[in-house]
């Protein structure tokens, strides 16, 4: 069943709250009374438990309608945690992707490439914990060296996908390879020199090279080791091999921090597929009076 991306949970109900992050262990004991653990979760996953006051007839079949809508268990959907939905400039970082989603570079700096996730951080003495953040808000906004960056699609703006929790930088600028120069390094001279343009250490994405070297240079973001104009030099070598056009682009680089602000929620589930709901009263103008007892949700992964 798809996820439920609004609304959030309860929906437009008054509804009270107890929640907390929750573990699994495997706890073995000897008969001296010493114990070895297996901890079986790396994160938390954290579980609500919800319960009201009688509610009326249309609250209640609000939720009762939410909770068919989710067929149970099946169904995931949105739930505000009050006491963890804030992303602020120093509980956050973002993480560099690689085209197939995996964690590269250096959390919370740049890595010349478009593509970020998102997590929160929490400490306590000195040791730091992660959670990735996939349920935003509409809002939420990256910071890039200390600058919020604007969402849209002009250069220099950023996309935010709300069902994921990754951002998308739009290059900064772009140039066309107008010559390679093969070798133990790879050099690209470009039409025009960037810019502001690079500088050593930084990091510069190329696409669209064809050539036996293509493999080897397309889609990634490169180390840059030197600069001179409008050439650019990477430590890749193409030894032997041919290249040919493509163009390099200019993302958030590693000398540039990125965080992020907003608001966001946990993905979770029922933990029931049955609801339980009595009849505790009667008013004479609103007719029965609901209780739904039991209403207990656990947070679900990367959904």
């Amino acid at each position: 069943m798809a996820f439920l991306e609004s609304p959030r949970f309860p929906p437009n109900v008054s509804i009270l709250a107890s929640m907390g992050p929750t573990f699994r262990t495997n706890v073995a004991e000897t008969a001296s009374g010493h114990e070895s653990r297996d901890q079986q979760w790396l994160r938390e996953r954290v579980r609500f438990m919800f319960s009201h006051t009688g509610l009326y007839q249309a609250e209640h079949q609000q939720l009762e309608a939410f909770f068919i809508a989710r067929a149970g268990r099946a169904g995931a959907f949105r739930v505000k945690h009050p006491g963890d939905y804030l992303l602020t400039s120093s509980n956050n970082q973002l993480v560099p992707l690689d085209p197939d989603g995996n964690e590269i570079g250096t959390a919370g700096l740049g890595y010349g490439v478009a593509t970020y996730a998102m997590r929160r951080a929490k400490t306590y003495s000195s040791l730091t914990t992660y959670k990735t953040i996939t349920k935003p808000v509409v809002g939420t906004t990256a910071v890039r060296a200390g600058t919020p960056v604007t969402l849209g699609s002009a250069d220099g703006n950023v996309a935010l996908d709300t069902t994921t929790g990754v951002f998308t930088f739009v290059k900064d600028q772009t140039r066309n390879v107008s010559a390679h120069t093969v070798g133990a390094d790879h050099i690209f001279t470009f039409a025009s020199a960037f810019s502001p343009n690079f500088a050593v250490g930084g990091r510069i994405w190329i696409t669209g090279v064809t050539g036996t070297a293509a493999t080897i240079l397309n889609d990634m973001s490169h180390e840059i080791t030197g600069v001179t104009g409008a050439d650019i030099t990477i430590a890749t070598a193409t030894t032997a091999l041919t290249a040919s056009g493509g163009s390099g682009q200019f993302f958030p680089q590693p000398t540039q921090t990125l965080t992020a602000y907003g608001e966001f929620d946990y993905p979770c589930r029922f933990t029931s597929d049955e609801a339980t709901f009595d009849i505790v009263d009667k008013n004479v103008q609103n007719g029965y009076i609901w209780q739904w007892r039991g209403i207990d949700l656990i947070e679900v992964r990367d959904e």
